[in-house]
């Protein structure tokens, strides 16, 4: 018996020991546990750095020009663009750096020469007639908004560098009313997409305030006559953008 019991009492030191130990181990982990929580308490939380807000460049203010007839209102893209000839129906607009924009205006009997871009085949003819070959361009846009009698084309050309111009875009807007002609064309000397844009609305901005077919329907005390042979009055061509009234 007392065997036993003293093999008993081994047994109950025994797992007495192991708690000891095993509790012992657990206070051993927790220490470092302890510390990490305690170092990431006292770790700064890092403050996220302001975005800086971009203010985009605002666009220049565009100048309007009148011709000194009365019948055509342009745009310019800003007050650099000056005008360094006026004569023969052709008035040449210059802006040192960017390029120049020049207004057309006659009769088609006055502008013989001056082929109507009717079509994308008429825009390559003017230029093979005037020697540039179909490599030393792209035409980039095409556009024949025309109505009825008025003939609306815009169109804008891309030159490519290897043919050596001084300017890398042309952009043109004509419109045809009746017998006379209206063109507006612009060259860009920069590869500039904001550039190309300024000077695209200022080519696109032309506003027709008379014609000769809407002169020749005012009477004497100002009212407006029917014309049988076109069928219309000015507020026909009125109800088009690029005509305004005077």
């Amino acid at each position: 018996m007392r065997k036993a019991y003293r093999i008993q009492l081994c047994l109950t030191a025994a797992l007495l020991a192991g708690c000891l130990a095993g509790c012992g181990g657990s206070e051993k982990t927790s220490a470092p546990v302890k510390e990490e929580a305690q170092i990431a308490a006292e770790t700064p939380t890092a403050t996220p750095k302001p975005t800086a807000t971009i203010t985009p460049t605002p666009m220049p203010e565009p100048v309007k020009y009148q011709t000194e007839d009365k019948k055509m209102i342009l745009y310019l893209p800003d007050k650099s663009w000056e005008n360094v000839s006026d004569q023969d129906g052709i008035r040449l607009f210059e802006s040192e750096g960017k390029g120049n924009i020049t207004i057309l205006h006659g009769t088609k009997e006055e502008l013989e020469d001056f082929i109507i871009p009717d079509s994308e085949k008429a825009v390559g003819q003017f230029y093979k007639e005037n020697g540039i070959g179909k490599r030393d361009y792209e035409v980039q846009k095409y556009v024949n908004n025309s109505i009825g009698d008025v003939g609306i084309y815009r169109y804008t050309v891309r030159f490519e560098e290897a043919a050596g111009f001084e300017y890398v875009y042309s952009v043109n807007y004509v419109v045809t009313a009746g017998s006379e002609i209206f063109s507006v064309s612009g060259t860009v000397q920069q590869d500039d997409v904001a550039l190309l844009e300024q000077i695209t609305n200022a080519v696109e901005s032309l506003q027709i305030c008379e014609t000769d077919a809407t002169a020749a329907e005012q009477t004497e005390d100002g009212h407006e006559e029917s014309n049988e042979k076109d069928g219309g009055t000015s507020e026909d061509f009125q109800e088009n953008p690029q005509f305004v009234e005077p």
